[in-house]
């Protein structure tokens, strides 16, 4: 984890002097620290390299090689290598489904969504998708094939909510089709190839628009939920699996987004664009709001978890609930301009503003 020091022969001394790359001595104290609580050294690299600290891209390379070469076992334990049906391990497997315990919080969530009759269906998508082997849902009938597509929607947590029809959101659109890219990216077998090409400023660059997504994922949910309350809307479940699965199994994931990224470029881009949006102005704002409620009380009435739920089930509920904020603005400006001058890390007014309401 630690890069091999320079031998120096400097000038106008006798000897040589070895010397570390600059930033080994913080390095080594964060391995340290990690050491209290992993006891992989290939988990500790990881996390250290997700943190920023310079990990040797040799070692991040070569543990993306062995992490391709575990997916690719898998698939071929998933699969029989002449039928591309499932091995006789997974029929097995699928058999007692309904009642195993898994480790992954997700997968036993997903049995509740939709139920241990259809759960047997759900799994046997997923590993389809892992063996490179889905083609769609199932194409006998229409019945069959909405069925699944209930099953799928459902097992993700994907259900539209009230706030997410009143946004005119809709998390299901596309899913199929999306699921049968992911599948065929497993198919390709493209992780190899691109490992080959990527340079290692690319490797830092995925790294860190990878980061900046899960930060911004992780901070959203979280945000809504605090909001408005748990299962508010469709994505806050596929949110925080994305950032779960990151956090236990980054090498994959970081391989999956790279190739995601090489293929999907004009998408990608415009995701980040968006995470980097809310983490510039989104979450600067709701932390303000959340502190307003602290500093000034006469706010915590009207931003109650209740209000903002109900002010988002429609645009008339969201019309009337400004119009509370714009009469609660003129009878509190004294007390608001206060919070704003304390906190210019949120908010400067302008000397006009700061007139307007000392005049009030």
């Amino acid at each position: 984890m630690i890069e091999r020091p320079i031998q120096d022969h400097p000038d106008g001394k006798v000897g040589s002097e070895t010397v570390y790359p600059k930033g080994t001595g913080d390095l080594l104290l964060a391995i340290c620290s990690q050491c209290q609580q992993k006891r992989s050294f290939r988990a500790i690299a990881w996390q250290l390299w997700r943190d920023g600290y310079p990990i040797p891209l040799t070692r991040i390379r070569a543990d993306l090689r062995k992490t391709v070469e575990e997916w690719e076992r898998l698939r071929r334990a998933l699969t029989h290598p002449r039928t591309r049906t499932f091995s006789k391990l997974v029929r097995k497997a699928l058999a007692k489904i309904t009642s195993y315990r898994f480790r992954t919080s997700f997968i036993n969530q997903a049995r509740k969504r939709v139920g241990t009759t259809s759960f047997d269906t759900f799994t046997r998508i997923l590993l389809e998708i892992a063996a490179g082997n889905f083609q769609g849902y199932a194409g006998d009938d229409t019945d069959s094939h909405d069925e699944e597509q209930k099953i799928v929607e459902k097992g993700f947590g994907l259900s539209r909510t009230v706030i997410d029809r009143a946004l005119g959101v809709d998390w299901t659109e596309n899913l199929e089709h999306t699921l049968v890219e992911l599948n065929n990216i497993v198919a390709s077998s493209l992780f190899e190839t691109w490992l080959d090409q990527v340079s290692d400023s690319e490797l830092l660059r995925n790294r860190d628009e990878l980061c900046l997504l899960l930060t911004a994922l992780k901070s959203l949910s979280s945000a809504i939920e605090d909001a408005v309350g748990k299962r508010a809307t469709g994505g806050i479940i596929l949110y925080q699996m994305l950032c779960r699965a990151a956090q236990k199994d980054f090498p994959i994931i970081f391989l999956m987004w790279s190739v995601v990224r090489q293929r999907f470029q004009t998408s990608i881009d415009e995701l980040l664009h968006a995470a980097q949006q809310w983490l510039k102005e989104g979450l600067p704002a709701y932390t303000a709001l959340r502190q307003l409620q602290v500093e000034v009380p006469a706010t915590t009435s009207l931003l109650t978890r209740r209000r903002r739920r109900a002010a988002m089930r429609s645009e008339q509920a969201q019309q009337r609930y400004i119009a509370e904020f714009q009469v609660f603005y003129q009878q509190h400006r004294k007390e608001l301009m206060a919070f704003w001058l304390r906190h210019p890390e949120w908010y400067k007014p302008s000397p006009e503003e700061q007139a307007d309401a000392t005049a009030c």
